[in-house]
């Protein structure tokens, strides 16, 4: 069993080390950026947190959900099925361009927590192959997510359009088994998020480290959960309890800081402790379910622990 607490000690003095050893402003900006960056392959975007407190029941609000209504049913099914795939082609494309930058980020963020340092352009270009390689096999995987899910759309769409065009409530018999189907739909998701989180954590360092492929770094993965199973599983609960930290930890964050860490960029300068810590949390987790492919480079810090 990995020893979490002395994982948890080599992250929080790492983190020490790059952050405030000294303090350097223009270096928290640079991190900053693959930081922000690597955010994007978890929807981690930043932006302002909006609150809705309830819904409009008054006759305006009502008399506009009726125009809204009637301006759908005066369209044909076929015109709302483009419609629909439109989006979802846009929604793909959009999906590409966050995985590629979030992955271009993910392995910069490695090499500089590896290495102590703030690069950009140099490791931009070396890791350009890999992190091209694990944006095909990540957006292929997160595709079939979206493919499933505007699918699904589609069908029930095209199923609950005659009581659309009627404007009458379908009986609970026939909208009920949708509502299960698409319960099932996003419990089927959860196996995927957490392969694809797995995926973002381990893989990434095994191929910038040891010059893997992804169906390598795959094999070393799944050989690695063979023998560690049950860590995997801790590790799972611990970096999604990380996860709950960081969302109130950016909170406060940017609460204290007059909302300028709710902006984009700016709110993974103000949570930058947060992503060194997490990356060296994972680089040291990994380390220790293989030492026979060390991570850490003996001349840098950490030293091995004995």
């Amino acid at each position: 069993m990995i020893d979490y607490g002395q994982a948890f000690q080599r992250a929080a003095d790492q983190t020490r080390l790059m952050l405030f050893s000294p303090f350097s402003l223009p270096k928290w900006f640079a991190l900053a950026l693959p930081a922000w960056l690597a955010g994007f392959l978890v929807g981690d975007m930043g932006g302002n947190l909006n609150f809705n407190t309830g819904s409009d029941y008054s006759p305006r609000g009502q008399a506009m959900a009726q125009q809204a209504l009637d301006f759908i049913t005066r369209q044909s099914l076929f015109f709302w099925l483009l419609v629909l795939a439109l989006i979802a082609l846009l929604a793909c494309l959009f999906s590409l361009l966050m995985v590629f930058l979030g992955a271009r980020g993910q392995f910069l963020l490695f090499d500089n927590t590896l290495h102590n340092r703030d690069a950009i352009k140099e490791p931009w270009k070396r890791y350009a192959r890999p992190a091209n390689e694990f944006t095909l096999w990540f957006y292929s995987l997160q595709l079939l997510s979206l493919i499933l899910m505007f699918g699904f759309f589609a069908l029930a769409l095209a199923a609950f359009w005659p009581y659309l065009l009627s404007q009458q409530l379908p009986p609970t018999t026939f909208w009920l088994p949708w509502l299960l189907g698409f319960l099932a739909l996003l419990l089927s998701f959860l196996p995927l998020s957490i392969f694809l989180f797995i995926l973002r954590d381990f893989a990434v360092p095994l191929m910038a480290r040891h010059s893997l492929t992804m169906p390598q770094a795959l094999g070393r993965i799944w050989r690695l959960f063979r023998r560690h199973w049950l860590d995997f599983i801790v590790y799972t609960l611990i970096r999604t309890l990380m996860g709950f930290a960081f969302y109130i930890y950016a909170l406060l964050a940017g609460c204290l800081t007059c909302c300028l860490g709710f902006f984009p960029y700016l709110n993974s300068v103000v949570t930058l402790p947060y992503h060194i810590f997490r990356q060296t949390f994972v680089i040291d987790c990994l380390h220790r379910l293989d030492p026979d492919s060390p991570l850490w480079p003996e001349h840098k810090f950490p030293p091995p622990l004995t």
